[in-house]
Formats: structure tokens, sequence, C-alpha cells
């Protein structure tokens, strides 16, 4: 986990997205990608959509996180 926050300021977004798509299969892995996007808006975020705020990558690891849930849940019942 701490390898990856390190590569939100570290790296190019090209690395760290993957690198959040497998931290999301960590068990609590979904909520530091989660944490991970907010940071990376709140620091470096443009505001998009014609929204007032930055929120492109929450969005994305959000999305990320939402998918990992979603599959956990379709895998174990």
């Amino acid at each position: 986990m701490t390898l990856w926050f390190a590569s939100l300021f570290t790296t190019p977004w090209w690395v760290f997205v993957p690198l959040g798509i497998v931290v999301a299969t960590f068990s609590f892995g979904a909520y530091f990608v989660i944490a991970g996007g907010v940071l990376l808006d709140v620091l470096y975020g443009v505001p998009v959509l014609g929204l007032s705020f930055p929120v492109l990558y929450t969005i994305l690891f959000g999305t990320i996180a939402l998918v990992r849930i979603y599959i956990e849940e379709r895998l174990l019942v």
C-alpha cells in the first residue's frame, strides 16, 4: 500500500492506475484506492466536465473499487 501511495507522487498516470487496480484486489485495498484518488484530486486535480471542483481521479478509482466489490460479491455468492 505504501509503495502505491509513493507512486502517486513519483510516477506518471500510466504507472499508478494499473498499480491501483492491483492494490484494489487486496482486502482493504478498495478504500486505499479511493483515498488515493481523492488525494490526487486535492493536490493535482483540474476541474473537468464543467464542474468547479476536481473529480477525475476520484471517479476513476471509485469505479475501480466498485468493480472490485461487485466482482467479489458475485464470486462469493
